[in-house]
């Protein structure tokens, strides 16, 4: 907080030069009163310059009271102090920093699962050679896919192969396997075969007499933009 200026004390007023030299003016009043009387009254032509002495005296006297009067007030204002001017203060500010508004943010939603796949594969049988011919154990229905995945997402797929039997059901055989988003698993299947079911199988008429099915049972990982 600024202190305030000590007030000015107040100046003493000035003083006429009549107040002042009060004792010039019984002269001053004399020298009129002769000068008023020599006017007035008829007077003969040798008086005329004692008339016109008595007016330069007296206009010397007023001229001499106003030349004192000028200089006692010249030398009162010099001596008289300046008016303290009251110094500036300047008001702080303080910047108040502009807050910036936070970037609108759009999300989309996430993406539904899509789970989506395609089993592609071949199958045949195996009769073993020479003496193990009639051998039950070397008797094989075998079979080789491949599981696509299609979708955004993993699956697990049941993949299901099966032989075709004349007058009988199907050979089947089932696996349960796990496709990551975007990749293929090749799965093999490998039965063992009696001589009556490649008997059955090799009497129908057909290039393969065999199939696949695959089945999506669940999904799993991350879902994907199908689009990027």
């Amino acid at each position: 907080m600024t202190d305030e200026p000590a007030a000015t004390e107040a100046s003493t007023p000035r003083r006429r030069w009549w107040q002042k030299k009060r004792w010039l003016l019984p002269i001053v009043g004399v020298l009129g009163l002769l000068l008023g009387s020599a006017v007035a009254a008829p007077a003969p032509a040798d008086s005329d310059g004692e008339v016109a002495q008595l007016r330069e005296q007296v206009a010397a006297l007023e001229a001499e009271l106003d030349a004192a009067d000028e200089a006692e007030l010249d030398a009162a204002d010099e001596a008289e102090p300046a008016a303290a001017v009251p110094p500036t203060v300047e008001a702080e500010t303080t910047a108040t920093p502009t807050a910036t508004p936070e970037p609108v943010v759009t999300t989309e939603p996430p993406p539904e699962p899509m789970p989506a796949g395609d089993v592609e594969g071949s199958c045949d049988y195996l009769l073993g050679f020479g003496e193990d011919l009639d051998d039950p154990d070397n008797h094989r229905f075998v079979a080789s896919a491949d599981l696509i995945n299609r979708g955004n997402v993993g699956i697990v797929l049941r993949v299901e192969a099966s032989w075709d039997q004349i007058g009988a059901e199907p050979v089947t055989a089932r696996k349960r396997v796990r496709v990551p988003y975007g990749e293929t698993v090749d799965v093999q299947f490998d039965v063992p075969a009696s001589g009556d079911q490649i008997d059955r199988h090799q009497s129908l008429s057909g290039a393969e007499n065999c199939s696949f099915d695959a089945e999506i049972l669940r999904t799993f990982g991350e879902v994907h933009d199908l689009d990027v």
